[in-house]
């Protein structure tokens, strides 16, 4: 394969999903690959990129996604983006953009941890943004993730300038042993103030934590 054509670390392939990650039907592509180390990550597996792991061209991708074209056009469908980190893939996803205008809707969902110029190179072709706030608090964000939450807030401000809340939702998860309610509710708050409109608060349940990727890996097949 050749090197210097961008391919991309295919985890798995979800595909007639329905209102979950995005309007319409939509087919969910994620990546190996990850900037944060979340202490429990829901994809714990497509944390790291291996070598050894099944990348594909653009073309393969599209090859196993165009089936469901109908469903997506019908019903303002298309396809989700997620990871591990979809950003860390931006030469890919600009190359499959550029070469397949469909008419489908492409949606990320994306933690905004990468540089700015990751997140910029991919507005002209993203539709909607689907955003994993861990928390608005920066220990808290810095104790879960083992990160700073500062280029998360950093992006997540540059994109609402840059696209406007429509087109973005924010996610709060709810995390047993590092979250409060009412901190979940102050990051809500902060979010609200931002600007943004969009924001779902939810709960991580750990009895259910290793049942919500119950797909194979692509490169397990």
């Amino acid at each position: 394969m050749d090197t210097t054509i961008p391919t991309y670390p295919l985890y798995l392939i979800s595909p007639l999903r329905m209102e979950v990650d995005g309007e319409g039907v939509t087919t969910l592509v994620t990546s190996y690959g990850c900037p944060l180390k979340c202490a429990w990550c829901i994809n714990e597996q497509a944390k790291i990129c291996r070598e050894e792991i099944k990348r594909i061209t653009v073309e393969e991708l599209y090859d196993r996604v165009k089936a469901h074209n109908l469903y997506y056009l019908a019903t303002g469908g298309g396809l989700t983006f997620g990871g591990g980190e979809p950003l860390l893939q931006c030469d890919f996803l600009e190359c499959f953009f550029q070469t397949y205008q469909t008419g489908w809707k492409y949606n990320l969902e994306t933690s905004l941890a990468v540089p700015w110029e990751n997140v910029e190179k991919l507005i002209p072709y993203i539709d909607y943004y689907i955003v994993d706030c861990k928390s608005m608090n920066a220990s808290t964000y810095q104790a879960y993730t083992g990160c700073s939450g500062q280029l998360m807030r950093e992006n997540l401000q540059l994109l609402l300038k840059r696209v406007g809340t429509d087109k973005i939702k924010v996610r709060i998860p709810f995390i047993p042993q590092y979250h409060t309610r009412e901190e979940q509710e102050k990051s809500k708050e902060m979010l609200l103030a931002m600007g943004l409109t969009n924001i779902e608060c939810f709960s991580y349940v750990l009895r259910e934590f290793h049942k919500k990727n119950m797909d194979k890996p692509a490169d397990m097949e």
